[in-house]
């Protein structure tokens, strides 16, 4: 979301993602930088952190994004670079992950889904093998499966009115 400063672009990036995390548990979300241009950083849960209602599943949440300049809207805005949203156990085990990571060793560059051993489908090729194209996944998809499949307990209410504030705002400001 585009912003006069390099450091409110960042706390404008910040706000609907901790206010969606918020929703289905008590993680804070931290970021490693608020003013370097064109640096990848990272904004992360320190830990996987017990989701609402089940205590037996843990959220992971791991994003790297860049500070731009962006004349036409800010002078300043925040370009994700990179996600990775799990669903795991308590023994830290991903059950479901949806990943992305454009640059790197791995040659899956598209947004992807994981189906981790703690899925347990049984299958070897399918345990974090297997890269389910997803397509783009905002962290708020996640928050609305969370609720609706996986029976975690909604923190705030009316929580569907937070999503929908928040997915807007990230899909005015999304660049692909």
């Amino acid at each position: 979301m585009p912003s006069k400063t390099a450091r409110k672009a960042v706390k404008t990036y910040i706000e609907p993602l901790q206010k969606s995390v918020a929703i289905v548990c008590e993680g804070v979300l931290r970021a490693n930088n608020y003013n370097k241009l064109e640096t990848t950083s990272v904004l992360s849960l320190p830990e996987a952190v017990r989701l609402n209602g089940r205590p037996d599943l843990y959220l992971s949440f791991e994003q790297q994004y860049r500070i731009i300049e962006d004349p036409k809207n800010g002078p300043y805005r925040v370009t994700t670079r990179y996600y990775s949203y799990a669903i795991e156990t308590q023994d830290a085990e991903e059950i479901v992950g949806y990943h992305w990571h454009p640059d790197g060793q791995s040659p899956v560059r598209f947004p992807h889904l994981h189906l981790g051993p703690a899925a347990q489908i049984g299958m070897a090729e399918i345990n974090r093998k297997a890269h389910f194209p997803t397509g783009r996944v905002a962290f708020e998809d996640m928050v609305e499966l969370l609720v609706g499949t996986f029976g975690v307990r909604p923190r705030r209410n009316p929580w569907q009115a937070v999503i929908a504030a928040t997915r807007a705002s990230f899909a005015r400001h999304k660049s692909w």
